[in-house]
């Protein structure tokens, strides 16, 4: 866990907002957003940051077979 703390410390937070602001709109805009998550992961984003911004955008799948 501190190793994760001490990464996320270390980016660089303009670009990191901006990077996952560029995801959400991506994925908003119904874009191909690897272009985006590709910069992403050169500013250091997460792939729990991507996953929130999905959820956010597109919800939680839930299995209809399952209800």
């Amino acid at each position: 866990i501190q190793h994760t703390v001490n990464f996320k410390a270390a980016r660089n937070k303009t670009k990191v907002e901006a990077s996952l602001n560029a995801v959400r709109t991506a994925c908003k805009e119904n874009r191909n957003v690897m272009p985006d998550l590709i910069l992403g992961a050169d500013v250091g984003i997460t792939l729990g940051e991507v996953s929130d911004i999905y959820r956010e955008v597109y919800g939680v799948y839930t299995d209809p077979g399952m209800i």
